[in-house]
């Protein structure tokens, strides 16, 4: 759908109002939500101070954050694997991606190479997960801020993994089914599980007859500041088009 561009301005300016009316600090006093964590690791967390946090299996392995545009990234071959997670939209807007790894060595060889580290989930083991942190901006409410973790599992760990954040967090507010199509055609159903607080949402994917499913934690007002960046992103690369 393409939006006359008489009324771009005008959405992009209710939307930002909008927002602003719910922002912290904005009218009457409000406790803040608790945010989400996994491990020690907090939803809107900031990236300078989430650079500080020890890694949650620090005593099993000696892992380090690296995030996209990092000199470290690309001088380690890393850049291509993390910047490839994000949306075009998000690379656009320069969303950070952060992952953990670990330097490994092939004594046969003896060549070195990183590998992603993962986090550990209850008695699952280390999985695999990934870090979003907002774009730089003006105002520090915002400004690389973590607003998403993914945390992805295989699908023989889905039971066990349900039981580890229902105890947490007691039964989901809702699960939904959704019928969907991979990318060579193949339809399967996928199971969403939802919890959601205040600001914070913990969505569990599980995907039927697919190798693996997800566990997504979000910040929503980030989220949704995030939404007005991208659309004021595609509104002024549509206006600078002939």
């Amino acid at each position: 759908m393409t939006i006359p561009r008489r009324s771009r301005a005008a959405i992009v300016t209710g939307l930002i109002g909008g927002l602003l009316v719910l922002a912290p600090g904005s009218g009457a006093a409000q406790e803040p939500d608790e945010p989400l964590a996994l491990h020690d690791y907090h939803l809107g967390t900031s990236l300078a101070e989430f650079r500080q946090l020890p890694y949650a299996d620090a005593i099993e392995l000696d892992a380090r954050l690296v995030c996209s545009g990092d000199p470290f990234a690309r001088q380690n071959n890393l850049e291509e694997l993390l910047s490839g997670n994000l949306t075009q939209e998000e690379a656009r807007i320069d969303v950070k991606l952060c992952k953990y790894f670990y330097h490994e060595r092939n004594n046969a060889s003896s060549v070195t190479s990183w590998r992603e580290a993962g986090i550990p989930i209850g008695d699952l083991g280390r999985r695999p997960a990934s870090f979003y942190f907002m774009p730089k901006m003006n105002d520090p409410r915002f400004s690389e801020r973590l607003f998403r973790i993914i945390v992805t599992f295989n699908y023989t760990q889905a039971v066990p993994l349900m039981s580890v954040y229902m105890l947490e967090y007691g039964p989901p507010l809702q699960i939904d089914v959704e019928t969907q199509k991979s990318e060579n055609d193949a339809i399967y159903d996928s199971t969403i599980s939802t919890w959601r607080e205040g600001r914070n949402e913990l969505k569990i994917s599980n995907r039927f007859g697919q190798d693996a499913g997800s566990v997504t934690y979000v910040e929503l007002y980030l989220l949704q500041q995030l939404d007005v960046l991208e659309l004021v992103e595609q509104i002024g690369k549509t206006d600078s088009e002939p």
